[in-house]
């Protein structure tokens, strides 16, 4: 189940995730609860919850042990409250964008010559991938969320113009059935509408204002459905679709994603991220070399994910940048895996992501992961 990160808004599934990928605070579940009396007692158990139980993960409140789990109407209004601060400015840091000294023709060629590491089957243990260093790929996080408003088609624009060699998008699924992009289950962070995703149809999105949150510019951008999305994202260039959708929903979002490959026809030039191993199990079954990438609890980087990624056959590990280590990446490498960090806001991220030697590397603004590289080139040069 996913919920809003008390601190930034950024939605956590809180079944795998002790913190809030985003900001690194404590997902809070029971101070954010409906059953939470002010007395501070659960009022569907009625045992008394601490304050160290209220703001902290505990046994009681993780959603799979509580089935009762809410987050209250007041809860949800101050996390929106928290996430919209958050985003306030963020118009003001896309004119300040330093602008990519690469063209869009040169970061499809960069994709091109990129081989993403092959799904094996049936045995993974026994197929090993050939290891891959060329230079590293700039991922577009949600397309471009510092140029243009995350995951609409205009963020997928400015994220190919700023020298992407892949687009990252999040998928949720709507009432009827259909994949659209949007990060948060809600809808109140980045559209105009209330309520939830999975709750609404794909009419009633189309209806929604999802730009002008981020500036009078964008007024008018839509919640695009992933076909959209995919056809909006020329070959070679890479495609990553990140699956946010309930675990109760999970299985509709997975097969919608899978019929919206098939019909873009991008199979071979696509990855799906989950959170789920079983998600990814069934995802596999639909369509068996489709690459994929699993995320593991807290987005930790130590040698057990890579060992359980590895022999699971997920050949593509996303650890956070807040966690991953040189000797992470040199460890994965060794078991010729694939090494994308999520994600990178300033040089000094870019420049320490870099020194590591990772495969991948997510950006807000993609042209700065190569102004980055430009700086690093020109004082190698002249030294």
């Amino acid at each position: 189940m996913y919920v809003p990160c008390w601190n930034c808004g950024t939605e956590a599934w809180i079944e795998t995730q002790v913190e809030c990928r985003d900001c690194r605070s404590v997902v809070r579940r029971c101070n954010d609860c409906v059953n939470l009396t002010g007395t501070h007692e659960c009022a569907v158990y009625q045992v008394e919850i601490t304050e160290s139980d209220r703001l902290t993960p505990t046994t009681l409140s993780l959603s799979y042990k509580c089935p009762h789990y809410k987050v209250a109407p007041e809860a949800l209004t101050r996390l929106q409250e928290a996430a919209s601060k958050m985003q306030a400015g963020a118009s003001e840091v896309a004119e300040d964008a330093t602008p990519s000294p690469v063209e869009p023709s040169q970061a499809q060629q960069d994709a091109a010559e990129h081989a993403l590491p092959d799904q094996p089957e049936p045995a993974p243990e026994a197929q090993p991938v050939r290891p891959q260093r060329r230079k590293v790929i700039v991922i577009g996080h949600r397309g471009s969320s510092t140029l243009a408003p995350e995951n609409t088609l205009a963020a997928i624009r400015a994220g190919l113009d700023a020298g992407a060699a892949a687009i990252e998008v999040d998928v949720q699924i709507t009432k009827d059935g259909k994949a659209v992009c949007i990060h948060n289950a809600t809808l109140p962070r980045t559209t105009t509408g209330t309520g939830w995703v999975v709750e609404s149809t794909l009419a009633e999105l189309k209806k929604l204002d999802a730009g002008s949150w981020f500036g009078p510019g964008f007024a008018g951008e839509e919640v695009p459905e992933l076909g959209e999305a995919l056809a909006a994202i020329p070959a070679p260039t890479w495609v990553n679709i990140h699956l946010r959708a309930h675990e109760n929903e999970s299985d509709r979002c997975e097969r919608a994603v899978v019929e919206a490959i098939q019909e873009a026809g991008c199979e071979k030039r696509a990855w799906i991220t989950h959170h789920t191993r079983h998600g990814l199990y069934r995802i596999r079954k639909m369509m068996p070399k489709l690459r994929v990438c699993w995320i593991s609890r807290g987005g930790e980087s130590d040698n057990e994910y890579i060992d359980d990624a590895y022999y699971m056959g997920f050949r593509i590990l996303q650890p956070t940048i807040h966690l991953v280590t040189r000797g992470f990446v040199e460890y994965a490498h060794s078991m010729s895996m694939w090494v994308n960090v999520s994600y990178a806001r300033t040089k000094e991220d870019i420049a320490r992501l870099l020194d590591m030697g990772v495969d991948g590397i997510f950006a807000g603004n993609p042209g700065l992961v190569h102004v980055v590289q430009k700086e690093r080139e020109k004082q190698a040069t002249e030294s």
